[in-house]
């Protein structure tokens, strides 16, 4: 053992130093719980805010499919739609305006805060105001027992004209809400981190005392780098000495386990080109496969006349992964891990920058399950969730590399295919997606597999739209007219299988 010299007072600061280092550590440990929780809130209030929009559009796409009922059946399905999107609609705005459950995706309640900020109040004033008007006018269309209206009902007409008009502004206004939440959710979560950085320096300013007692109180025995070495390795964090060239000179083995290598074989090697900078943090990657985020913080040393920088290795890797996940949880969709509307829209933009400028096709295809909410209504939620989770893999598999599949509804995909692109091609791709419903899906149900069908409707650029908006108008129109037409075979691949049902 190294002499030291026995005081009071250094045995004193050194435990005072300790127990504080303790307690800062526990207090960053708390606020990291604290950030994880409040992210998934967030998250889980962002994604309901999200769906107001959806709901909006599936009252469109009910009070259209209810005009061109036929049957009692058709309006009655129909009729069940507009009631369950109008009811979820009605609930989640109030839960945001006063506080409350609401029904989450997994079917669960989640109890929302009232929303009270001006810019957020302002938009859910105005959310209620669209939706005050057009509330009204579906009530009376809700009745199961009515028969099916007719293209000529005049309350229908009207409800849908009012919907046609105030249905986009109102569809604004919930994407407009929508950011509103993640602008919040990320300045608390910023002030969450504020704090957290400010209890992490303060713990960072107890160590370096720590690491001034100690060297104190090894004062007497520091006369080289061996010394040193020997010192650092009883320091939890990763301790590097770096000469003015960024080559390590030594490292502790708390080092060499968070970058992945023996500590003794870091020496002579360039700092630099161990780790990869990712935005603010350096990320190691580890035999095993894993990925470690660590925040370096950087001070200097000057012993047996040996100089440089003392590199300290902090692992952040928590906070990386939340920070990744709170980026994926916004641009995928939870139940089967596509990517939802909001990338979705990202990557068209992005094709149709680049078409534009290779005056290149791009093509656009709209899947729709057929009868899907059967399949809810016989074999419970589960069985569907399970269906639209391998409809989601085999389509994936169907698509070529670099082809964005996203799942934009509840039994709605669409299919980006970006160019450069020919219409033979995109024949072929919508054989394949077709396909993907050849054979029977499995349930968590003993014995039961379903026959699925789907309807896929194409758009191209720039033959049927030049915007994100109109292709996916486009792609739904062809989607319907196939989903609706009796000529169902003889046509394209991916138009002779029109008529289908699942089973």
């Amino acid at each position: 053992m190294l002499p030291f010299s026995r005081t009071e007072s250094s045995h004193f600061l050194l435990v005072a130093a300790v127990t504080l280092f303790v307690v800062l550590d526990l207090s960053v440990l708390a606020i990291n719980y604290g950030i994880v929780w409040r992210v998934d809130q967030d998250t889980v209030v962002i994604n309901i805010a999200g769906r107001q929009r959806m709901l909006t559009e599936r009252m469109t796409k009910a009070l259209l499919l209810l005009q061109d009922a036929t049957n009692p059946e058709a309006a009655r399905s129909a009729r069940d739609e507009l009631r369950d999107s109008a009811q979820q609609f009605t609930q989640t705005l109030a839960a945001f305006q006063h506080g409350g459950p609401v029904i989450y995706s997994n079917g669960k309640k989640f109890t929302i805060p009232p929303l009270a900020d001006a810019d957020t109040a302002e938009m859910l004033a105005t959310g209620q105001r669209l939706w005050a008007g057009i509330e009204p006018l579906i009530q009376p269309l809700l009745p199961a027992t009515l028969p099916p209206p007719g293209k000529n009902d005049a309350d229908l007409i009207t409800a849908i004209a009012v919907m046609r008009r105030d249905g986009p502004a109102l569809v604004r206004t919930m994407n407009q809400l929508t950011t509103q939440i993640e602008m919040h959710a990320t300045r608390s979560t910023r002030y969450l981190r504020a704090v957290h950085t400010g209890a992490f320096l303060l713990a960072l300013a107890n160590f370096v005392v720590i690491l001034t007692l100690l060297r104190r109180r090894y004062r007497e025995a520091l006369r080289g780098l061996e010394v040193l070495r020997d010192l650092i390795d009883q320091i939890g964090a990763g301790v590097c000495l770096v000469d003015d060239q960024g080559r390590i000179l030594a490292a502790n083995k708390a080092a060499g386990a968070l970058i992945g290598r023996d500590a003794a074989r870091l020496q002579g090697m360039l700092f630099e080109r161990l780790l990869e900078r990712d935005e603010d943090v350096w990320v190691s990657h580890l035999p095993d496969g894993n990925v470690r985020a660590l925040d370096v913080v950087h001070g200097s040393f000057n012993a047996a006349q040996i100089s440089g920088t003392v590199m300290t290795l902090l692992d952040v890797s928590s906070r990386y992964t939340e920070r990744n996940l709170l980026r994926h949880l916004a641009n995928h969709d939870q139940l089967t891990g596509l990517p939802n509307r909001r990338l979705l829209y990202d990557r068209m933009l992005q094709a149709l920058a680049h078409a534009r400028r290779s005056h290149s096709k791009i093509g656009v295809a709209l899947i729709d399950i057929n009868g899907f909410k059967s399949i809810n209504d016989q074999y419970g939620h589960a069985a569907g969730d399970a269906v639209l989770c391998q409809v989601a893999q085999r389509l994936a598999a169907a698509v070529r590399e670099g082809d964005t599949l996203a799942r934009v509804g509840g039994d709605e995909y669409v299919g980006l295919f970006p160019g450069p692109i020919e219409t033979a091609e995109l024949d072929h791709l919508m054989q394949r997606l077709h396909e993907c419903f050849s054979q029977p899906f499995e349930t968590d149900i003993a014995q039961v597999k379903l026959t699925v069908r789907a309807s896929i409707g194409l758009a191209e650029y720039p033959r049927d739209g030049e915007t994100t908006d109109t292709l996916l108008r486009a792609a739904d129109k062809a989607m319907y007219r196939i989903k609706h037409s009796e000529a169902a075979e003889g046509a394209t691949p991916f138009s002779r299988r029109r008529e289908k049902g699942w089973g």
